[in-house]
């Protein structure tokens, strides 16, 4: 284990949000990552009262620009699973910590940072290139033996899903991707 997606740092507890939300949302590589405000996404809970994260809007992408009503709306969400790796804890840790002064949801990390500090990072958002090649740095940095790119994920997704035997009907198709819908 790398610690790159440790709760205990700045960085590391983005990287972990970055990897959830870019994986869980179906992001593209660098697809509107650098537009992403805190307001864009909102928690909720379901019908059986499990609580989930989504995003605040339907965003147009590559493929889908909302101007066709025959387009489906998307709401892929982001479950708590209760595991070591607990996305709805992470993303809301990462919430609070971040710099009330500005509106973007990646933030620069500061080095240093404890539980006990209200804020963990700058006011200066991360800029889109650090942003696109966030896979490609952990892969560098967890020494891992092929570089991976944000598309990747995706591609993960993607197998992953279809290797589970998840059916076209309980999928989205999103440009090359299809993103597991839970509805």
């Amino acid at each position: 284990e790398s610690g790159l997606f440790s709760e205990t740092s700045a960085k590391t507890l983005q990287n972990k949000v970055m990897y959830d939300i870019i994986s869980q949302f179906g992001r593209r590589g660098q697809e509107g990552l650098r537009n992403l405000k805190k307001s864009s996404f909102k928690t909720s809970v379901d019908a059986k009262g499990r609580q989930y994260v989504s995003m605040a809007y339907n965003e147009c992408d590559k493929n889908h620009h909302g101007l066709d009503s025959r387009e489906s709306i998307k709401e892929p969400r982001m479950y708590e699973n209760g595991g070591k790796y607990f996305r709805g804890r992470s993303y809301e840790k990462n919430v609070t910590k971040l710099n009330p002064t500005l509106s973007d949801f990646f933030q620069r990390p500061l080095q240093k940072v404890s539980d006990q500090m209200e804020c963990w990072y700058a006011n200066k958002a991360v800029g889109v290139n650090t942003l696109a090649s966030f896979m490609s740095r952990m892969s560098t940095e967890a020494h891992l033996s092929v570089r991976y790119t944000n598309h990747c994920i995706r591609a993960h997704v993607t197998s992953t899903l279809h290797q589970q035997g998840f059916s076209s009907s309980r999928l989205l198709v999103t440009g090359t991707l299809r993103v597991l819908h839970l509805t």
